[in-house]
């Protein structure tokens, strides 16, 4: 049995000082959780999807682009851009565009 430090994820936004912990779901995503850690850690430009309420997001390289997803015999996955029907994502002129802000490592 994994530990239960191993299901969680921490996400900083360096400039604001401030940080989330995202629980990954092993037993509705096994492969997205092992996806995810073998990528780890992940360092990016953030954006706040305001209408989305309490939303980030960030653009990574495609999967693939990451050794350790083809040893472990994983597909790539299908990187999207769209949000959840009805929901937008946009840049407000609250958050600075292009800002060096996002990092994602193992909690």
């Amino acid at each position: 049995m994994a530990c239960a430090a191993a299901r969680f994820i921490w996400i900083p936004l360096v400039n604001r000082d401030v940080h989330a912990t995202a629980e990954l779901l092993d037993e509705r995503a096994p492969r997205t959780r092992v996806t995810i850690r073998n990528a780890l850690p992940l360092t990016g430009d953030a954006y706040h999807a305001k209408y989305a309420r309490n939303e980030i997001y960030a653009f990574f390289p495609a999967l693939p682009a990451f050794p350790a997803f083809a040893e472990a015999g994983l597909p790539a996955a299908r990187p999207t851009r769209a949000t959840a029907r009805g929901g937008r994502a946009r840049r407000r002129r609250s958050f600075r565009s292009g800002e060096r802000d996002a990092g994602v490592t193992p909690a």
